[in-house]
């Protein structure tokens, strides 16, 4: 697949239509039917901790202004150079909060038209590094690391106050309306991945911008903002929706949660390996222990309905013990049901969506007593997406009570996987995953709502 970077073509700002022509040996694509339309505008990018870079310029654009989320001017800059050069602009002054994304774009102008860039989020301050290691010693409790050493949070009345509130990426973890959908906003991050010599993870952190110093065994790694569903997937008209007030449904294969899903529109799709281990990974870093119950079980039953949790005041809390529950606005992590994850087939893991299916396509892995034993170590089979992370020892301990403190079932062949929790077993929890034939169906068996950015 060719790539070609459309900002160097300089073309004129504003939509333009561009028509590909195929040519081969015996092969020629005459209708030029291949068309893509490409929004030319300024875009912005960041060159250090104080200075925001202005690319794609146009020479017959004299003047680029800089604007924040509530569209105040910050700065006007003259141009008077040629297409293509590009401005830098000191951004000290600009009241930009400290340790925080900052959201800014930029409105070119050539004296008769306006062409506005894409928001661009300019982290403002020092890369604060969240980790915890740990993660394959058999105790449950993890080792903070980096600044989340020190950092803790407390349960009152049930509901959770933690340290992490104010701190990336947590205190951007929010509840917004999308396309009709109530969606947790979840921002780009970076991350640091450590593993011992046998490819068993044992350390992880996060920051806003690239870790650039690693640690033998260690890699760096990158995610995309995303949108997870704040509520339990429910059905309207054949489509999977997240909203409150509503039943959640059951009783659906994985490709009628898949199709109804995708009904949303673009970028929609049911939850997958790669989101939900990055989410299970942050709470990892947040609450420091591999035993979810002793933090939140989750509701050890299912049926309820969604919006349960909308009393809460906090992002994170519960309705009792064992009861309905929500971490950063995310209702039913745990429990309530099992939810159907994609992007897994067996023993083949993608993160490709346009890979998601019922057969088993992606990278093949094994792993040591991955099937009806408690979790005890996570892999990344897949050394181009360290976060997509999978089975790989099992441990043979019926009391659920170490390493990952978990049951996994995860079978070669045509099976999808499940996670969660649908009763007070302790051998299912944040971190449980199990098997069923792909068209397979039960009355306990949902799935959830993703949108990509």
């Amino acid at each position: 697949m060719a790539t070609i970077d459309l900002t160097q073509l300089l073309l004129p700002y504003g939509n333009r239509t561009i028509k590909v022509k195929a040519t081969g040996t015996g092969y020629d694509d005459s209708d030029w039917s291949n068309t893509v339309t490409y929004a030319c505008l300024p875009v912005l990018k960041k060159k250090d901790a104080s200075t925001l870079t202005i690319t794609n310029t146009r020479a017959a654009c004299t003047t680029y202004t800089l604007y924040d989320k509530n569209n105040t001017v910050l700065d006007t800059v003259s141009f008077s150079g040629s297409d293509g050069d590009t401005i830098d602009v000191d951004v000290t002054n600009f009241g930009f909060t400290q340790d925080a994304y900052n959201d800014i774009y930029c409105i070119a102008s050539d004296g008769n038209d306006t062409f506005t860039s894409a928001t661009f989020k300019f982290w403002y301050g020092s890369n604060i590094i969240l980790g915890v290691s740990g993660l394959y010693n058999s105790t449950t409790a993890l080792t903070r690391t980096d600044a989340a050493v020190g950092k803790t949070w407390t349960m009152t009345s049930n509901e959770i106050t933690s340290d992490f509130d104010t701190l990336f990426p947590f205190n951007e973890m929010v509840k917004e309306t999308v396309d009709g959908n109530a969606m947790v906003y979840v921002p780009e991050m970076y991350w640091r991945l450590g593993y011992d010599s046998n490819g068993r993870l044992t350390d992880i952190a996060v920051a806003p911008e690239e870790i650039t110093t690693l640690g033998s065994g260690q890699v760096s790694a990158h995610s995309d903002a995303f949108y997870y569903g704040a509520y339990g997937g429910s059905w309207s008209s054949d489509t999977l929706k997240s909203a409150s007030g509503v039943a959640r449904q059951y009783s659906k294969t994985r490709a009628q949660f898949r199709t109804a899903a995708q009904a949303n529109g673009t970028g929609y799709q049911i939850i997958d390996v790669l989101h939900t281990r990055i989410l299970e990974m942050l709470w990892l870093i947040e609450f420091a222990d591999k035993q979810s119950e002793n933090i939140m079980w989750g509701y050890t039953n299912y049926g309820g309905n969604c919006g349960a949790t909308d009393t809460l005041t906090a992002p994170s809390g519960q309705l009792a013990n064992q009861g309905r529950m929500r971490w950063r606005y995310i209702e039913d992590f745990i429990g309530n049901g099992y939810e159907i994850i994609d992007g897994i087939t067996g023993s083949y893991v993608t993160a490709d969506p346009s890979q998601y299916g019922d057969t088993q396509v992606g990278t093949s892995y094994t792993g040591t007593s991955i099937n009806g034993y408690e979790l005890a170590a996570l892999q990344s089979p897949d050394a181009n997406n360290p976060l997509l992370l999978v089975p790989k020892e099992g441990a043979n301990n019926g009391s659920y009570n170490t390493y990952f403190c978990d049951y996994v079932n995860n079978p070669a062949g045509n099976y999808m996987i499940f996670r969660g929790r649908r009763n007070s077993s302790v051998s299912y929890g944040l971190f449980a995953w199990g098997a069923y034939d792909v068209s397979y169906s039960d009355g306990y068996i949902g799935s959830r709502l993703l949108k990509l950015l």
